[in-house]
């Protein structure tokens, strides 16, 4: 059997949805933002709106896949609680972070509920201009978790979840999509394919449904 990448299976899956049935070959950006990784590519599409059938459009262009996806967020959150709590005067003579994350601890659920709740309150209407300070969760973590022998107290708010958003889209996933772009372009220009726009954009994944992503995406592709 042959398997598809993985955005190649989201494309498959949402084509019918939301594909032209114009009689035009499209050039489609597809964003698979998981749990644990961040997939982009670029599909070129026939007159009929399908995966091309040869040729070298017949696989995606400037495919990435990195191990960046939404548990990045889990973590930039624990972050700014480890932060926010070394604030206090509690110190670590250990890694906190390789602490939260050894197999059997639950502290990177309880962060990951932590983001879903505030995902929740700030709502998909989300706006980076607005501040969002107000919205926050208290979380507690016993001792032995995080630390060798304090409890953890504190609380992560709206805005702290937009902060980690914003960082990972200026740091890695603006980055990575502008790699595939890059990549992309170079490869249609070998067959003579003129990239200047790209007609739509497939956004799939779990992690895709965070505050603020529509307008992090616009922001990345600025020039197409």
């Amino acid at each position: 059997p042959s398997f598809f990448p993985e955005p190649f299976a989201v494309f498959q899956y949402y084509r019918n949805e939301y594909l032209d049935k114009s009689n035009k070959s499209e050039i489609v950006l597809i964003i698979d933002i998981g749990g644990g990784t961040f997939n982009t590519c670029i599909i070129k599409t026939t007159d009929e709106g399908y995966l091309s059938r040869g040729g070298g459009t017949s696989l995606p262009l400037g495919l990435q896949a990195e191990e960046c996806g939404g548990c990045e967020v889990d973590r930039g959150l624990l972050k700014i609680l480890v932060k926010k709590a070394q604030k206090k005067g509690i110190k670590w003579k250990d890694d906190p972070l390789a602490r939260a994350q050894k197999e059997g601890s639950n502290v990177m659920l309880i962060v990951e509920d932590i983001k879903i709740y505030l995902s929740d309150k700030i709502g998909k209407s989300s706006k980076l201009a607005n501040n969002y300070d107000e919205i926050k969760k208290e979380v507690f973590i016993e001792k032995g978790k995080l630390h060798p022998t304090e409890g953890i107290r504190g609380e992560l708010t709206g805005e702290d979840l937009k902060t980690v958003i914003r960082n990972l889209w200026r740091k890695k996933w603006g980055q990575i999509i502008h790699n595939t772009i890059n990549e992309s372009k170079e490869k249609l220009k070998t067959q003579n394919v003129d990239f200047n726009s790209i007609n739509k954009a497939i956004v799939a994944g779990g992690s895709a449904n965070l505050p603020f992503m529509e307008e992090e995406i616009k922001l990345s592709l600025p020039t197409i």
